[in-house]
């Protein structure tokens, strides 16, 4: 009994080539927060670990170019850095690719004003920032041990194939697909605050219907940047 015990335990544990598989939450602009949270608390290794990072790099905070110039190195440095296009990376493409409105309204006008100053006085620097975001990907998926997981900003439309959904819906969805997925999948997200889901100690939560949620809230006064490591469970934060 003992023995068919250890060996179930051991099945579950899951098998990766990587040290460690690291999710990443919304970072909104906070690259000091960052900084820390990566490289002092979570000591990242771009030659062992596999990272994941959920979107929303810009945006409510104050570094905004610093913040997306950081994540844009961690993807040059190592081909084991996903990082995936959030809401605001979204806005911001359309802000000024096709003149949409609507970073003036969900966006912070700071941000808008340092990225339009950059347009004007980098121009090259800028039209890389935006060929960068335009090359993040909408969603990554992945095996671990006999579990498969799915990285996606927001959520996803759960009546049809993920391949077949636009970024509309998968940076911004929010509540059709936290109620209503019951799928085997686990579904690692950002986007919805924690806060919002009924955890007040901002920290990850994983919900029962097979959803992690990452977004502790960075951009809040008491919220913060959350880094998971999914083989091994640990969990790091930016306030620490």
């Amino acid at each position: 009994m003992l023995f068919d015990q250890i060996k179930k335990l051991f099945h579950l544990i899951p098998k990766s080539d990587y040290q460690r598989i690291l999710v990443v939450g919304d970072l909104h602009e906070m690259y000091k927060d960052f900084h820390h949270l990566l490289y002092d608390l979570g000591q990242y290794d771009p030659q062992k670990d596999f990272l994941i990072l959920l979107g929303d790099y810009i945006d409510k905070g104050n570094r905004p170019i610093e913040t997306i110039e950081a994540v844009m190195g961690l993807c040059q440095e190592s081909p084991h850095v996903i990082a995936l296009r959030g809401n605001h990376e979204e806005m911001m493409i359309q802000y000024f690719e096709n003149g949409n409105s609507d970073w003036e309204q969900e966006g912070s006008p700071s941000t808008i004003e340092e990225f339009q100053t950059m347009q004007k006085t980098s121009p090259e620097q800028f039209q890389k920032i935006i060929e960068f975001m335009k090359s993040l990907p909408l969603y990554h998926e992945m095996n671990l041990g006999s579990k498969h997981y799915v990285f996606v900003h927001a959520g996803f439309d759960i009546t049809r194939p993920i391949s077949e959904q636009n970024a509309d819906t998968l940076c911004w969805i929010r509540e059709a697909f936290i109620n209503h997925y019951h799928g085997k999948d686990i579904v690692v997200i950002g986007h919805t605050p924690t806060m919002f889901l009924g955890d007040i100690s901002m920290s990850p939560k994983m919900l029962k219907n097979n959803i992690l949620a990452m977004d502790t809230g960075a951009c809040f006064p008491d919220g913060c940047i959350s880094c998971k490591d999914l083989i091994h469970g640990d969990i790091w934060q930016s306030w620490n």
